[in-house]
Parts: structure tokens; sequence; C-alpha cells
């Protein structure tokens, strides 16, 4: 697996600066998420009273290694951190029965990530985990399989996918659905999400790519997927470079061997 040579140098010079301990932790926590979702008390996780504060990752890992925490919180406060919405997460709570015993499988059961993912884009393309598509599932993969989990099953998110996109020598590897908007001032901004047409084995390449990149830069595998996925603010790192970069799939193969910059062909 081959890396675009000038990203990867910006990578590396990005990736000087990256430090664990600033990680922000999720959106919100897990019990005002489950509040904002106005369920019957059938349907809201017995447990999730507990989970008052956002939690980081290290913490959500902790979460999941207690036994005594049941799947339908374990997967709340995941959906409360990755801030899903609140029509979203109605819908998914009410209809928990068709979903659980396959996550609690992924949570209990020893198996690789392209297997984990296979079960839930079954899940997605039949229909039963409406609004929560790849960049939301893959969440349930990485954390639900536990942190010392052999084989990372990484989150396949817009950051993640359009990096290892942008990162790729010979063309992108996740398919992304992208569209331009303006925003409130006026401005055209591009929006991607990553689409459910990437089966398992685009997934399993998407993080054999991570691997390469935690390897190539010295990081924890969980170390790098945090860093692709770094925040936006200010205009010194990565996902910063990543949006002036990144371009639509069908753009971005028809134009990649040409001698100019995305940004210059924008303008």
């Amino acid at each position: 697996m081959e890396f675009h040579a000038g990203h990867l140098d910006n990578l590396k010079i990005f990736a000087k600066n990256f430090n664990r301990s600033r990680e922000a932790p999720g959106k919100m926590s897990g019990a005002s998420w489950i509040d904002q979702l106005d369920l019957e008390d059938n349907l809201i996780p017995k447990n999730i009273a507990f989970h008052k504060h956002p939690l980081s990752r290290d913490q959500i890992f902790k979460v999941v290694s207690d036994e005594k925490v049941d799947i339908v919180t374990l997967c709340s406060v995941i959906f409360a951190w990755g801030g899903m919405r609140p029509k979203n997460g109605k819908n998914i709570l009410k209809n928990q029965r068709e979903w659980r015993l396959v996550v609690q499988e992924i949570r209990d059961t020893p198996m690789t990530r392209e297997q984990a993912y296979e079960k839930l884009h079954k899940l997605r393309t039949s229909g039963v985990l409406k609004g929560v598509g790849p960049a939301f599932f893959s969440k349930l993969i990485f954390f639900l399989r536990g942190e010392l989990s052999k084989g990372t099953g990484y989150i396949m998110d817009q950051w993640t996918g359009c990096s290892i996109n942008l990162l790729h020598k010979s063309g992108p590897i996740i398919l992304m659905d992208a569209d331009y908007r303006f925003t409130k001032k006026g401005k055209p901004t591009d929006v991607y999400h990553v689409s459910d047409r990437n089966d398992k084995s685009r997934y399993e390449q998407f993080c054999l790519a991570l691997d390469k990149v935690a390897e190539i830069l010295g990081l924890s595998q969980i170390d790098a997927e945090l860093f692709l996925m770094s925040s936006a603010k200010g205009r010194d790192n990565w996902r910063s470079y990543v949006k002036e970069h990144r371009l639509p799939f069908k753009i971005q193969s028809k134009f990649s061997s040409l001698a100019f910059s995305p940004t210059e062909m924008r303008g």
C-alpha cells in the first residue's frame, strides 16, 4: 500500500504536534442525550442515569469493559459521544430489538473488524439501522470490540475516510457522497458523508491503510485514528488540510494525475 508522498509529508509535520491529552470529551453525556429523545419508560436504557458527564475515548472503553453495563446503555453512550441527532436516536432506540442481539454479539464474541462490519452493514442495508450509517455504526465496532482487541476496527467517518482517500496513492478507497451547500453567510461549503455502498472489503482496506498510518507515524492504532479525526479549530491541523485538498470521488479520480492542486482547480 503506497501513499501520496506530498500529503504524507504534510501528515508527518502535523503529527509532530499531536497530543492525546488534548482530546476533548464527547459532545453529550449519555443521560442528557437520552433525555432529549422523549422515550417511553420501557425503552430507556436501565443504566443510563449513571452517565451524567460527557466521556472521552478511554472512559468509554472502561464502560465497555464493565460487564454489568447493558448493551443498549453502551450504545447510547457511544451515540451520545458521537452527537447523533435526536430524531435518529429516537428511531433507533424504539427499534432496539432488531439490532440489540447483533451488537451484543460484537461485544461478547471474538471476531474480526471485517466480520463486525459485515453484520452491521447487513442491518443497515436491510433498513434496520435507519439514520445510523457507516460513520456511526463503525463507532460501535471501534468501541464494543474493546480497546485491546486485535486489529482495531476504526471509525470510518468523513474525516478519517477523506484522510485515507487523500493519502492513498492509487486513488480513493472509501466511497464518499459529497454535495455543496451555502452557509448562512453565503459562503460555499462542501459536505461529505460515508456512502452505504462501502462493503466489508472496502472497510478492511480502509483499516489496513490506517494501520499503515499508525506504523509510519509511530502512534498506537487508537491514537492514529484520533489524529486523523483531529479538531478543525485553527489552521495548523490536519483536518483543515484535508478540507482544503479533498475532492469528491469522481472528480478526484478524473483529475488525480493533473499537475495542479485541488485548491487551484476550485478557484
